[in-house]
């Protein structure tokens, strides 16, 4: 299941909403705004929901300091708000939030437009991310933990394959033809550029592994 962190002061509003959107997600509600903005810093969401009107900061200052924190994977981010007035969707939307949650809204709808957006997001995502890993799809580069990792276009075309397929195993024969377009290369020329990718991101809490007559996955590493 997905993983949604909802933010919201309010007690009563975090059990009702996390109470429909349980049957589907994996929701982490936040009653205070700074301890989301905490546990940003170290964890990557499939969505955020924000209240609008929180006392210590608004829905609108947490989305500003959620589009400015390093580690936000770009995920679709929600407002609610029980002011369901023309201005204050229009803000939301002027904001950048992907939509606007009205508290009269049904609980049918509420999931089916988080799981919309979600879905959206995942398959016209310009980047793939996986624990501090990002490869940048527009401009061929990948990343660890902020930093530049030169790869070339053969081991970025792996990783992104891996990526793509991952927590699933990809065959072989799968890989070589997604890669090489052809049948035809050597086992040896694989597994080459599978150590140098592993050498490359040796600190990777993730590492990529040959099962024989299986294929090859991302592991994470014990």
């Amino acid at each position: 299941m997905k993983d949604l962190a909802y933010v919201d002061d309010s007690k009563d509003n975090l059990d009702s909403v996390s109470l429909v959107l349980e049957s589907c997600f994996n929701v982490e509600t936040f009653q205070n705004p700074l301890s989301f903005l905490n546990v940003l810093v170290q964890k990557q969401f499939n969505a955020i929901l924000l209240d609008v009107h929180m006392p210590l900061l608004d829905g609108f200052g947490v989305f500003e300091r959620i589009v400015n924190e390093p580690n936000y994977n770009g995920c679709p981010i929600f407002l609610l708000s029980s002011d369901e007035t023309d201005s204050n969707r229009l803000k939301s939307f002027e904001f950048g939030a992907v939509d606007f949650i009205g508290r009269s809204m049904m609980p049918e709808e509420l999931i089916a437009r988080v799981e919309s957006k979600i879905i959206y997001f995942e398959k016209n995502s310009p980047a793939l991310e996986l624990g501090g890993l990002k490869l940048d799809l527009n401009n061929v580069r990948s990343y660890y933990n902020n930093i530049d990792i030169r790869l070339t276009l053969i081991e970025f075309k792996i990783l992104f394959h891996l990526l793509k397929t991952f927590p699933e195993i990809i065959s072989k024969e799968s890989l070589v033809r997604k890669v090489w377009s052809n049948n035809s290369t050597l086992d040896s020329t694989i597994y080459t550029h599978i150590y140098n990718l592993n050498s490359k991101f040796k600190n990777w809490k993730y590492e990529i592994v040959i099962e024989r007559s299986k294929g090859i996955k991302l592991l994470e590493k014990i």
